[in-house]
């Protein structure tokens, strides 16, 4: 929307006012002929090299050796398959359902998962990230992930200011729980401060497991909506009022809870920052 004013106050010329005064209108026809470029070169680029050869520029060269990761360095086969997006260590990464999925539902595709277990092998682990404590259980108890019948392993991520004392404390308190495993982790190391929780979830994936789902799948929705909410949240029933379809998918709502998405008071862009020398990025 405009915000030239309104009535007899109303500021003119309003296009000019609204499209040009600011420069806004400028910055995006700018910022999409970079991304047309940016498009445009990565076409020419892989349709022009051989995957070795863009393999070899995509990723560093460390004393004549490219490797994918600290601890992984690909065969022929794997770098034919090299995926375009990765993390700051050179870990693949899918990303599918879009960058906010966590939104709606928090969590990447199926079919993002199963590229991602082709492209690791069966002896290969892929991580997934689930933000829906009813998707991935990432915010569930372990109680309820027990329920589903598969070893449950606990990560504590581990801050500068945590003790020995406390992270002790959590990591037994889970496995009372009922946890396969607990483990700290340091995500100030990145992957190699992971090293333990990864050995762990190995072992887990070896351990006996029975996995069911809480429900039978042939009930119809508002039967699994029910058992889901009185098994997992405790609650004593459910009220079924409305559906919304456009997104393709369900999404029971707890009372009043609104569904769009909200900012804290103070949100984390109040510590972003643009150094005028540098015209680097600053707090991100």
């Amino acid at each position: 929307g405009g915000a030239a004013g309104g009535g007899y106050s109303q500021v003119i010329p309003m296009e000019e006012f609204n499209l040009h005064l600011t420069g806004d209108i400028h910055a995006i026809t700018a910022a999409n002929n970079l991304v047309a470029a940016v498009i445009d070169a990565r076409i020419f680029h892989e349709l022009t090299q051989s995957d070795k050869a863009l393999y070899s520029r995509l990723v560093p060269s460390s004393n004549g050796v490219c490797k994918f990761s600290d601890i992984q360095i690909l065969t022929e086969e794997e770098i034919n398959k090299f995926v375009r997006m990765q993390t700051l260590e050179g870990t693949p990464v899918f990303v599918h359902a879009g960058p906010f999925a966590n939104i709606a539902h928090g969590n990447s595709s199926v079919l993002a998962d199963k590229i991602a277990l082709k492209l690791a092998g069966e002896s290969g682990f892929v991580v997934t990230e689930a933000g829906g404590a009813d998707i991935g259980m990432e915010k569930k108890q372990i109680q309820n992930a027990t329920v589903f019948g598969v070893p449950v392993v606990v990560a504590v991520n581990a801050f500068k200011s945590d003790t020995e004392a406390e992270l002790k404390l959590v990591c037994q308190l889970a496995k009372e729980a009922g946890a396969f495993d607990a483990v700290k982790t340091h995500w100030a190391e990145g992957g190699t401060g992971a090293v333990a929780l990864a050995q762990a979830v190995q072992t887990a994936s070896q351990a006996p497991s029975n996995f069911t789902f809480l429900y039978d799948v042939q009930l119809p929705v508002a039967d699994k909506i029910r058992i889901i909410a009185q098994k997992i949240y405790g609650a004593d029933d459910i009220e079924l009022l409305r559906a919304s379809v456009g997104a393709g998918f369900l999404y029971p709502l707890v009372g009043s809870m609104s569904t769009m998405p909200g900012l804290p008071t103070r949100p984390c862009f109040y510590d972003i920052d643009l150094d005028p020398v540098s015209e680097q990025v600053n707090g991100l």
